[in-house]
C-alpha cells in the first residue's frame, strides 16, 4: 500500500519516530463525537534523520509491520508456535520538509521488557532492539 500526503513526524529521546494517526468516535456514555489518537512508528531510509515536531510532504511511503515476540507459546497437541503481536510501521522513502522542527525531543516512558501479559497497552512504549534499518529491502 503506497502512502503519501502531510504528516508530523516526533521524535523521541531514544530516536525513534513516530506520527499520529486520528479518528473520530462516537461516545457511548454522551452520545458526542470525540477525536481519538494512535501513534505509529515511522521508519525513513538509512542515514535520513529529522527533527522532532517536522512537517513533511511524503511523495514516497509504504506501510509495514514488525512484530515482538510475547513469549507465550500456543500449544496444539506437539505443535509449539510462540505468540507474536503485530505493529504497523510506516516507511518513508521519499519527502520534502514543510515545517523544520525542533532540535528538543520528547521524553519516551522507560522500555518494558515483553512479558506473558502483554498487551496493546505497550506499543507506546516500547520499540524492539531486533528491529532495525538494516533488516530493510533497500
Amino acid at each position: 500500500m503506497n502512502i503519501s500526503g502531510e504528516a508530523r513526524i516526533l521524535k523521541d529521546d531514544r530516536g525513534v519516530y513516530k506520527t499520529t494517526l486520528v479518528s473520530t468516535d462516537s461516545n457511548k456514555e454522551t452520545g458526542e463525537e470525540e477525536k481519538i489518537f494512535m501513534k505509529i512508528n515511522v521508519g525513513f531510509k538509512k542515514g535520513v534523520e529529522v527533527k522532532n515536531k517536522t512537517k513533511i510532504n511524503i511523495t514516497n511511503g509504504f506501510i509495514t509491520f514488525f512484530r515482538i515476540d510475547t513469549g507465550e507459546v500456543d500449544e496444539d497437541g506437539n505443535l509449539k508456535r510462540p505468540i507474536y503481536k503485530y505493529f504497523p510501521k510506516l516507511v518513508i522513502m521519499d519527502f520534502e520538509v514543510l515545517e523544520d522542527g525542533v532540535d528538543e525531543v520528547y521524553s519516551s516512558k522507560p522500555k518494558k521488557t515483553v512479558e506473558s501479559n502483554f498487551n496493546d497497552d505497550t506499543f507506546g512504549e516500547y520499540y524492539p532492539d531486533t528491529y532495525s534499518e538494516d533488516t530493510l529491502p533497500f
